[in-house]
């Protein structure tokens, strides 16, 4: 893969309006690609993110060092600062997509770089597949307002990767009535839902509903509709510019008291002083830098 090309400092072509308004990422470069046999990359430190997804045939990637082989459903990751190397099998020449793309300041908190090994066999998962053909489509067509669609499919791409290569939460979406249950918590957690309820709305069995909730989710149904509604609260409650008992009503809790214990629960804080708390400064000190 090339370095960003000519034209923008980050690879767009001419004429495309830097329209990312903070984005947490930025793309430079994005490509399809089915590489001739002699197709190979020399060995050259980069300063960006190589994210790589091959979707056929076979070749090598030397990062830092280290060999490795790679083929159909696998994802390099070569993280800014890594010294890369790359050529496809003359036998099978590689089938890929990919993309570069810079983090921004403070788009991973702490962290300085993506969560993902160098390569990753994460398989040939239609919706990453869907995403980086959107992507590529987005890269090849770009006007100016398509800066934006193309970073967030890159999000998009990046999420997926993330979670499929992590398996953190990728349970969350295996079963279309769990799928169907967290969206209607989170369309109606100021009402009184009971877990008799969704079990119902999913056709199961209470108490093998609480268990398949729980074995997907991570969380029990009681305890996922708790923290949806006081993530909800402490929005709230930081704003400032509502009373506790009016905040605790628009979450689903007619006992004040109540409200309170699960909120120091689980912020640490009580309402009264999530209220005198400041809200966290947007855009963030780093954003843009």
């Amino acid at each position: 893969m090339s370095t960003p090309s000519a034209g923008h400092a980050d690879g767009a072509p001419e004429g495309v309006a830097d329209l990312r308004l903070g984005s947490a990422i930025e793309v430079g470069y994005c490509v399809s690609r089915t590489c001739p046999p002699d197709w190979w990359i020399p060995a050259e430190r980069i300063e960006f993110v190589d994210l790589t997804y091959i979707v056929g045939g076979s070749g090598t990637y030397a990062i830092d060092g280290v060999v490795h082989r790679v083929g159909a459903g696998d994802l390099v990751c070569v993280q800014p600062g890594s010294t890369r190397r790359a050529s496809t099998s003359a036998d099978e020449p590689l089938t890929c997509y990919a993309m570069n793309l810079r983090l921004c300041s403070g788009a991973l908190g702490p962290r300085s770089r993506l969560p993902l090994g160098p390569v990753t066999h994460v398989g040939l998962d239609d919706e990453l597949l869907g995403h980086y053909r959107e992507l590529w489509h987005a890269w090849v067509h770009q006007r100016d307002l398509d800066r934006l669609r193309i970073d967030g499919l890159a999000l998009l791409a990046l999420h997926r990767a993330c979670t499929i290569a992590t398996r953190h939460h990728a349970r969350t979406w295996s079963d279309p009535r769990i799928e169907d249950a967290v969206r209607y918590v989170t369309d109606h957690f100021a009402e009184s839902i009971s877990v008799t309820d969704m079990a119902d709305r999913a056709g199961l069995h209470p108490v093998y509903f609480a268990d398949l909730f729980r074995q997907v989710t991570g969380h029990s149904p009681r305890r996922y509709i708790t923290e949806v509604r006081i993530r909800h609260a402490e929005s709230l409650l930081r704003n400032g510019q509502h009373r506790i008992r009016d905040v605790a009503a628009a979450c689903g809790y007619q006992d004040a008291g109540y409200f309170s214990r699960h909120v120091r629960e689980l912020t640490g804080h009580s309402p009264s002083e999530l209220m005198r708390a400041r809200p966290a400064p947007w855009p963030p000190p780093d954003a843009g830098t």
